[in-house]
């Protein structure tokens, strides 16, 4: 398979108020895609009071400039056939971006006015915040969810902001104001360590030029992030249980504090977890808990495995009186993959799969765009992708059999949102 994103295609070039450039040419269609990736603008800045607090600003950033009102700025992309989103994650917010290659200017121009220019209008700051708390009212009634945050909550315990959603609470983004917004904005949003990524049918040093142009005066100072320490695994069984109103349906998590991407279990702890869930049905958890024993809707497991990790764990929706069953299947997945490890068939299937998936992160200029910024965030060489199904290829049964035995030893945390009466 040729890949495309090595160190003779892709143009890098540091900026020198910190930020670094990222450019490839795509000829694929007549388009371009931007990634602006923040690095310090996440849901972990300022540990607690960056839930919530992130998102709400990434979603303010394109409802006014100091050139542009909200909907000039709307009916301009609309014009160029393009589209701007700035999106919070935990680790990072980023702005993703796409028009004709012959608008790359303008696209780019338009981005960095969005990104060092917002306005913060009131009227704005009300629509969105009425907007997230209605996605929040909403997603504190899903079982799912609310598993998954209660899990991380034993996880992640505080002052870890791993605890906390990275939508944040309604009680927080009510109580907002908009000099804590745009103070937040201030303290986080600058060029230290961003990553400019510029993929398309776009000559790489002309793609180069107009990043340089529109960012490389950005000289203002970011605040730095204090970095979350790996919190201990649960000695035993932590449990918790979340009653909602009105469900019939109970959502089961459990799981363990995973790794980091660089750490050297990540990728026997990725293929493992792929023959043990991360497929859904076709994984061993779906197999055992949904097919054979018939006690879910739905049955999978999740590695987050982020730059400072994320939680590991299982997850299925199971009638209430068959909570506690599945639990002990799940957990019963774990404990033989990490005494018996895969199947040499298991095994070959799982690096098929994530050979596959490199092809599928290599197509088109988005996904290109998108692994691009991957690569530069988490610290990989321009030829990790050239290596990549090689590395794959070299973890052995043994490897995974001792990734599991380190990372999830037996304790975990046990969280269960549903209607009253689940009993475990």
């Amino acid at each position: 398979m040729e890949i495309p994103i090595r160190p003779d295609t892709v143009l890098r070039k540091a900026l020198p108020n910190g930020g670094v450039v990222l450019a490839l040419r795509d000829a694929s269609s007549p388009t371009v895609s931007l990634r602006v990736l923040l690095p310090y603008a996440g849901a972990v800045a300022d540990g607690e009071a960056g839930a919530g607090t992130a998102r709400f600003v990434a979603a303010l950033l394109v409802r006014g400039t100091g050139r542009y009102d909200a909907e000039a700025l709307a009916e301009l992309l609309d014009g160029m056939g393009a589209s701007v989103q700035v999106t919070a994650g935990r680790e990072a917010t980023e702005l993703t971006a796409r028009a004709l290659a012959e608008d790359a200017g303008r696209l780019v121009a338009v981005c960095a006015e969005i990104l060092r220019n917002p306005t913060f209008p009131e009227e704005e700051i009300e629509r969105v915040r009425g907007e997230l708390i209605t996605s929040l009212r909403v997603l504190a009634k899903d079982p799912r969810t609310v598993a998954q945050w209660t899990l991380c909550r034993l996880l992640y315990p505080r002052p870890h902001p791993f605890g906390l959603p990275a939508e944040g609470t309604e009680e927080a983004i009510g109580r907002l104001t908009r000099e804590e917004l745009v103070a937040f904005w201030r303290e986080h949003y600058g060029p230290k360590d961003a990553i400019f990524v510029l993929v398309g049918d776009l000559d790489p040093m002309h793609a180069v030029d107009l990043i340089g142009g529109a960012f490389e005066d950005w000289r203002v100072e970011v605040k730095p992030l204090a970095e979350p320490q790996d919190p201990a695994p649960p000695a035993g069984v932590e449990r918790e249980v979340v009653t909602i109103e009105g469900k019939v349906q109970a959502d089961v998590a459990l799981g363990v504090p995973g790794v980091r991407r660089a750490d050297p279990d990540y990728l026997p702890l990725r293929l493992g977890n792929l023959i043990l869930g991360e497929m859904g049905l076709m994984g061993r958890i779906g197999d055992v808990v949904r097919e054979q024993k018939g006690l879910a809707y739905y049955a999978l497991s999740h590695l987050t495995a982020g730059k400072w990790g994320g939680p590991w764990y299982a997850i299925a929706g199971v009638p209430p009186e068959k909570a506690r069953e599945a639990t002990e299947a799940m957990a019963g997945e774990f404990a033989r993959m990490r005494e018996e490890g895969p199947t040499e068939q298991e095994l070959a299937d799982a690096v098929q799969n994530r050979v596959g998936w490199l092809q599928v992160s290599l197509s088109g200029a988005p996904a290109k765009a998108q692994l691009l910024a991957y690569t530069e965030f988490h610290g990989l060489d321009l030829d990790y992708w050239v290596r990549f199904a090689d590395l794959v290829r070299q973890v052995r049964r043994e490897d995974i059999v001792e990734a599991f035995r380190r990372r999830f030893p037996g304790g975990y945390a046990l969280a269960v949102a549903g209607p009253e009466g689940v009993v475990l």
